[in-house]
């Protein structure tokens, strides 16, 4: 069996869990196991979340997206999160590149948000044709800024 980037189901809800919890995104902001939980299951009843599946079929990352979630019009990547053991072998660019795909179908841009903390993931998404485009400071804890960065479809 390949790797395969394929649309999550509730059979994948732990192994989801375990590559969110593994990530800087679940340690500084959630640290709640409900509060994944609910988001997992959120992103798999809504259609929105996606996995890549190992040769062994298992989960080593996912991107969630909320295809409107962008002032109700435009893509959303709300998360991209891989397992830590799997980082640097290009995982994520498969797994923003399945995003890219499948939103600039029906959109000429796409969105996504990356804390100020995440330098790291700044330059992915810069090396990956992503531009800041705004600033929210405090939004979801004090002293945390996001980033807003902007993709558009040039093709």
């Amino acid at each position: 069996m390949r790797k395969v980037i394929r649309k999550a189901n509730n059979e994948n809800i732990d192994e989801i869990a375990e590559c969110l919890n593994d990530s800087d995104l679940y340690n500084n902001y959630w640290k709640d196991r409900n509060l994944t939980l609910k988001f997992i299951k959120d992103g798999i009843s809504n259609d929105e979340l996606f996995v890549f599946s190992s040769e062994k079929n298992n989960i080593i990352g996912f991107i969630r997206i909320d295809f409107n979630g962008m002032f109700s019009n435009f893509p959303l990547l709300r998360v991209l999160a891989v397992k830590s053991g799997h980082r640097n072998r290009g995982i994520g660019e498969k797994l923003l590149k399945y995003y890219q795909d499948l939103c600039f179908k029906n959109s000429d841009k796409v969105f996504l948000c990356v804390t100020d903390l995440n330098t790291n993931a700044q330059r992915f998404y810069g090396r990956n044709g992503f531009q800041k485009v705004g600033e929210f400071a405090n939004l979801y804890k004090e002293n945390i800024n996001e980033y807003l960065m902007m993709k558009i479809f040039e093709g």
